[in-house]
């Protein structure tokens, strides 16, 4: 609650949507095929990541049951053609009532039930929680809170996609906050977005929050009424309708769309792909984010820059690797920064601006095209007045051209970079530059 107040929902800019398409199709492989075991009959401890149900399945292959094999199927070939050719029946409640006099007509024991139901809620009361017990349960709780919270928005977030809507980071955290509080006096479970509810509820057609107050509801009455029916249910059945909705979650078009996209974009997808399959839902996605931010950082070190040729005849320049025909003058070099100016490539850039100037002897002046430099920090204010003073001493001035308002305010507080604002070194733009230093080269 307290985060949601405070506006830190901004948390989810750390989830780019390669990282969510990885999370999201490694999530629903993983929740497929942890129902496998119901949909086979085997026996066997859940298990939270694919490589342990793969552990979990292995040795007990032998224990597989025909028929509820045969129901498995018969409830997964029901529920993709009622999808396919009547999607607005309920099939999965369709499925399950047929699985469950299936179940009851069939031998004793031969198919695997839910069992026994608790009925009605629990009553209500005040955890015994001392002083102590808040200074030992924090840190974990927030921690949880944190790791909840990646999760539920990413899985949000991945529905979110498919419909075409907008997820509120702020408004969620403020509506699960309320809703964990609200279920302690019940000893209820820590409660964030399911990704496997979540999909049956979208394959249900759900279209707002509305459909988990109803389910609520639902759930309410159905535990005052029938829990006894509940406890005939086939888990085959359940599982068998959980899979056909995780399964259309897998989102290979989307990873083939990365793919022809950027290269970096598909190693954060693939490295969280494998991740929560191997490790889990919630240390899977926190490696995906670590990824992303790592790549970010690299780029960030290693900004794009071009140097620059006019086009003939015009007051326009280009990118002398993009285009053809580009006038330049060995006397001069335009380069053109297209990121901010600051201590994670400040070195990077002026290293690379000071190797462009010693491949070339009759090099007398480097424009730096500041246009698409958005900001500077202190680091980027003295890398500059260090690369001038360097190419000062080789003969070579340097000049800026189109620096933006908040740079040249920044430029001009630094005692250092202040010069670099006079008329005489900074222009309004790359043209303006090119012909004064032309003009006084050739005086």
């Amino acid at each position: 609650v307290c985060a949601g107040l405070l506006r830190l929902g901004g948390v989810v800019s750390l989830i780019s949507i390669p990282v969510i398409s990885g999370f999201t199709s490694a999530a629903a492989l993983t929740i497929a095929a942890s129902q496998l075991k119901d949909v086979l009959g085997i026996a066997g401890p859940s298990a939270t990541t694919l490589v342990d149900t793969i552990r979990v399945l292995l040795p007990n292959l032998g224990g597989v049951k025909p028929v509820t094999v045969a129901l498995g199927a018969a409830a997964l070939l029901a529920l993709l053609v009622l999808r396919r050719f009547l999607p607005r029946a309920p099939g999965p409640l369709l499925v399950v009532a047929a699985a469950a006099v299936v179940a009851l007509l069939g031998p004793t024991g031969a198919v695997a039930v839910l069992g026994p139901v608790p009925s009605g809620l629990p009553v209500p009361e005040i955890p015994p929680v001392t002083t102590d017990d808040v200074g030992a349960l924090l840190p974990s709780a927030a921690a949880l809170g944190l790791v909840s919270y990646l999760e539920w928005i990413s899985t949000a977030t991945a529905f979110a996609r498919r419909t075409r809507t907008r997820v509120d980071p702020n408004g969620e955290l403020v509506a699960v906050g309320p809703a964990n509080v609200a279920a302690s006096p019940f000893r209820g479970l820590s409660g964030a977005a399911g990704f496997s509810r979540g999909a049956v509820n979208f394959a249900a057609g759900a279209k707002s929050p509305l459909s988990g107050v109803i389910a609520a509801l639902l759930i309410v009455v159905a535990l005052f009424t029938i829990t006894p029916l509940l406890a005939l249910l086939p888990k085959v059945a359940l599982a068998a309708i959980i899979i056909v909705a995780v399964a259309s979650l897998v989102d290979v078009r989307g990873a083939l769309a990365i793919a022809r996209v950027r290269r970096s974009d598909i190693v954060a997808l693939f490295t969280t792909f494998v991740a929560t399959l191997v490790l889990g839902p919630a240390a899977g996605l926190g490696v995906g984010v670590a990824v992303s931010i790592g790549l970010f950082l690299r780029q960030s070190t290693r900004p794009h820059m071009a140097e620059l040729g006019r086009v003939p005849g015009t007051a326009r320049f280009r990118n002398l690797a993009r285009h053809e025909g580009l006038q330049t003058n060995p006397a001069l070099a335009v380069v053109r920064l297209d990121a901010p100016l600051y201590f994670a490539n400040s070195q990077s850039v002026t290293d690379a601006i000071a190797d462009l100037a010693d491949d070339r002897p009759a090099l007398r002046a480097v424009v730096l095209d500041a246009s698409s430099m958005p900001w500077i920090d202190f680091t980027g204010t003295e890398s500059l007045a260090e690369l001038d003073r360097g190419f000062a001493a080789a003969g070579v001035e340097l000049h800026l051209a189109a620096v933006r308002g908040p740079v040249a305010d920044v430029l001009g507080r630094a005692r250092a970079s202040t010069h670099l604002t006079e008329p005489d070194r900074s222009h309004p733009d790359v043209a303006a530059a090119v012909d004064a230093l032309e003009a006084h080269l050739s005086r």
